[in-house]
């Protein structure tokens, strides 16, 4: 197992692509269970099989990407409305804040 808390904080886009794309890497290749905590959604939904939103120790949600990351649950827990869109050329979720 590989417990990660925040790896991506302070890392320019390209560090944080390629840290996560080494850590999907290695799960695969070692069969490890990796749990991530990240508060970057877009990172979230690009690399996570599986999510759960967690407010004040409390899971809000738990499923795949697209069933967790819709823009009632992602307002609700981050107070602040988004939209949610299929990315334009990657197979995930894009979350944009509106405002």
């Amino acid at each position: 197992m590989l417990l990660l808390d925040e790896p991506t904080t302070h890392l320019d886009l390209q560090h944080q692509v390629g840290l996560l794309e080494l850590v999907r890497k290695l799960a695969r290749q070692e069969n490890l269970t990796v749990l991530i905590a990240l508060h970057d959604l877009n990172l979230a939904a690009r690399y996570a099989d599986r999510l759960a939103l967690i407010v004040d120790g409390e899971i809000k949600a738990l499923g795949a990407p697209k069933e967790v990351l819709n823009p009632e649950m992602i307002a609700a827990v981050y107070h602040w409305p988004v939209r949610v869109m299929q990315h334009p050329f990657l197979d995930t979720l894009l979350i944009l804040p509106e405002g």
